[in-house]
């Protein structure tokens, strides 16, 4: 006789960004760079609203409030004294790598009724890319697996792990639009899912940016939130220059490929070793979201 037991297991990437530097929408001409405050302008007027501690995510999924989501509704059958993983099954996938929303016009009076750049009034979502390696594993490791520690095989449930970036429209407005020196980067989340003597264990990770919340069973077991800029950091000798080494965000901002050129084709696929180290990827958060039941 076996055990069947069923798990909803997933994930919510976001841009959280509760807070932004830019005091006022001419920043962007006056300080220096002037893709900077352009740049995260948009990065706050595109937030998404929190997702919530619960959260059935196919039923989300339509609301396209999120840079990614991955999901699994597992079938896993374990020996009958519950000591031995047997056997997995997947009847739902989700690997979505999720949407830009349109600018939110009320961040600010001015443009409420105004806006400079036409983009800012486009009503539309836009589609996110998806990397290629992206994937759920069954039974085993994620070739691309960012988790240090060793899990035999036998004991893997699933291992999830998405690649994504912004798509070629938002990607095309940060680069000929706001001039960003840069295209966007690679980022990344992933989970894994364990059995062990009788017991689960869920694990979650991601790339430092952007927000990531890990769900099992429809809440949320951990949750690793993005950097955030609260100012602009400007000495008196050069008043209209930002001051970028001490700034959080930035170091994502310039991680992207050379805007001199088009954006990199995706070559997730042709990648030995974890996602960290795929070129034009954000590093990892360092953090390990964990739960076991």
């Amino acid at each position: 006789m076996s055990r069947t037991n069923r798990i909803k297991i997933g994930s919510l990437s976001w841009i959280h960004q509760q807070v932004t530097p830019v005091m006022f929408l001419t920043d962007g001409k006056i300080l220096s760079p002037t893709w900077l405050p352009q740049t995260y302008i948009g990065l706050y007027a595109t937030r998404n609203p929190a997702p919530g501690g619960s959260l059935d995510l196919p039923a989300y999924r339509p609301s396209k409030q999120f840079r990614a989501m991955t999901f699994a509704d597992l079938s896993v059958q374990t020996s009958d004294d519950g000591k031995q993983l047997e056997n997995v099954a997947i009847s739902n996938a989700i690997l979505d790598p999720g949407w830009t929303p349109p600018f939110d016009r009320g961040i600010t009076l001015l443009t409420r009724v105004y806006v400079p750049e036409p983009s800012m009034s486009d009503p539309d979502f836009h589609a996110g890319e998806c990397g290629g390696a992206a994937d759920i594993t069954v039974r085993k490791r994620h070739p691309n697996t960012t988790f240090s520690f060793t899990v035999p095989d036998a004991n893997v449930v699933a291992n999830g792990l998405i690649l994504f970036r912004a798509g070629r429209i938002t990607d095309g407005i940060g680069v000929d639009v706001v001039k960003c020196p840069y295209h966007v980067p690679w980022v990344w989340c992933e989970w894994l899912l364990t059995y062990v003597d009788g017991t689960f264990a869920a694990f979650g990770t991601g790339s430092v940016f952007p927000t990531h919340t890990f769900y099992v069973q429809g809440n949320s077991y951990g949750q690793q939130d993005e950097p955030t800029d609260a100012a602009f950091m400007r000495s008196w000798r050069h008043p209209l220059t930002i001051d970028t080494s001490t700034l959080h965000v930035y170091p994502v901002l310039t991680t992207g490929a050379p805007a001199t050129g088009p954006q990199v084709s995706d070559t997730t696929t042709r990648f030995a070793g974890p996602a960290t180290g795929i070129p034009y990827a954000v590093s990892g958060s360092g953090f390990a979201s964990a739960t076991t039941f």
